[in-house]
């Protein structure tokens, strides 16, 4: 039985063709191997182990045969049209993908806001102006009254007829709950 010492020796001989050119030959894959093994690890967990070294498999194979260049430890390799290719190609979907997470929100948002108030109240103003006045109170008044029920709108009610003696409550009150409703959570 071998010991330890002879043990580590034994895995370092080489078999009788072993020749400088092949140990030299293994260095460089060595060298190529672990920069793809370190690449591997970067990106199957998402850069949290490993090292992004810009590896590609191309990149593996030309420096293990010497045909490349390999970067000194914990350099990445430099970027070349096909690199700088695949990031923008990579980069454009992940906007296009955030783009489109944005555009659900901001539809879910918009549904959300509207609620269940969609028309109601709107077609009767024919200018942005007219409209704001209600939707100004209404927005104003939902962070007054903790709930829209009956006292709570009569005092509505109350305040809009001193306030704007012109404009009748009923004419306004869909309008001022579609201010109110939108400043809501639901």
């Amino acid at each position: 039985m071998l010991n330890q010492d002879q043990d580590r020796n034994a895995k370092r001989r080489h078999p009788t063709w072993w020749d400088d050119n092949r140990e030299s030959g293994w260095e460089r894959m060595k060298a190529a191997f672990r920069r793809d093994w370190e690449q591997t690890k970067a990106d199957l967990s998402g850069g949290k182990k490993g090292e992004d070294l810009n590896q590609d498999v191309g990149d593996t194979m030309r420096q293990a045969s010497g045909k490349q260049h390999i970067p000194g430890e914990h350099q990445a390799n430099p970027m070349d049209a096909d690199d700088i290719e695949k990031r923008v190609k990579k980069a454009e979907k992940e906007m296009e993908k955030e783009a489109k997470r944005d555009a659900k929100e901001a539809e879910r948002d918009s549904d959300r806001m509207r609620g269940d108030d969609r028309g109601r109240g709107w077609d009767r103003w024919s200018t942005w102006e007219e409209a704001e006045v209600p939707l100004r109170y209404g927005y104003g008044a939902s962070s007054f009254y903790s709930d829209w029920d009956d006292e709570s709108e009569q005092r509505m009610r109350e305040e809009w007829n001193d306030l704007h003696p012109d404009t009748d409550w009923d004419e306004v009150r869909e309008t001022v709950r579609t201010g109110w409703n939108r400043t809501r959570p639901h």
